[in-house]
C-alpha cells in the first residue's frame, strides 16, 4: 500500500476534466475506435493537432505506435461507460494548492 501524501503542487498540459468534451472529439475518436486502420488513427490525430514533418521529426512512429494500440486494445465495458465530469466552480476553488493550467488556443478536446 503507498503511504498517504498530499499535492503541493499541480500542473496540467491540455488537461481534461475542465470543460465538457466536445461532441466532434467524441465522434471522431469513436470512429476510430470501431475502425481501427491506419488512415482513421491518422485522421484523428491530424484533426487533434498532431503533425510529423518527414525528415525533421518521427511521428510516423506515433501514429504507428497508436494505430497498433487502437487495433490491438479492447477497453473493458465497464471503463467504457466512464464519462469525464467537469470539476465545478466550487471544486476549483476548493483547491488549496497552487495549479497551473496550460490549455492550447486551438484546442479540440
Amino acid at each position: 500500500m503507498w503511504p498517504h501524501r498530499s499535492v503541493d503542487k499541480l500542473v496540467l498540459l491540455s488537461a481534461g476534466g475542465f470543460l465538457p468534451i466536445a461532441r466532434e472529439f467524441i465522434l471522431r475518436g469513436m470512429l476510430m475506435v470501431f475502425i481501427p486502420t491506419p488512415s482513421t488513427v491518422n485522421s484523428f490525430m491530424r484533426w487533434a493537432g498532431f503533425t510529423d514533418v518527414p525528415g525533421k521529426t518521427h511521428g510516423h512512429l506515433m501514429l504507428n505506435l497508436m494505430y497498433l494500440g487502437m487495433k490491438h486494445f479492447r477497453m473493458p465495458l465497464d471503463t467504457s461507460r466512464i464519462a469525464a465530469n467537469p470539476m465545478s466552480d466550487d471544486e476549483l476553488r476548493a483547491l488549496h494548492v497552487p495549479v497551473l493550467l496550460l490549455m492550447g488556443q486551438n484546442e479540440v478536446l
